[in-house]
Order: structure tokens, then sequence, then C-alpha cells
């Protein structure tokens, strides 16, 4: 798993990394997960969609519902 965060903190990022361990996105798949925050100190609803990179390799872009941050997560 590789994880890249915008404006998320890493731990958060590696969080919601972790709660889609084993998820293979596919075409056009969109999951839901709630993940820890340790800035917030609280579990936050997630959104991720199936998107491609440059090199057209799979990933999840995951989204926090409140705020609208985004995390990157590569399967």
């Amino acid at each position: 798993m590789l994880v890249g965060a915008g404006s998320a903190k890493c731990d958060f990022a590696e969080n919601v990394g972790d709660k889609l361990a084993g998820n293979t996105p596919g075409s056009g798949e969109q999951t839901s997960v709630s993940a820890y925050s340790p800035a917030l100190r609280q579990q936050v609803a997630v959104t991720c969609s199936q998107v491609q990179d440059s090199d057209r390799d799979r990933l999840w872009k995951c989204s926090v519902d409140s705020s609208g941050s985004v995390v990157y997560v590569y399967p």
C-alpha cells in the first residue's frame, strides 16, 4: 500500500489506506469507509472512488465527507 495526502495528515492517510487494504479498485467503483483522524480524535467518514494516475495505474481517490480533504491510496 502506498498513500499520499493533499491537505490531510499522513497518519490519517495511512488509516484510510489500512481500511482499504485488500480492496482493489475496479472501474468506476466507489466505496465508503470510516477512518480514525488523530487530529480530530474521532472517526471520520470518507468516500473513495477509483481513478487512474498518469501511468494508467488504478488507485483510490478518497474525500473526507465533512471537509473535502483528499487522500490518494494505491492498493
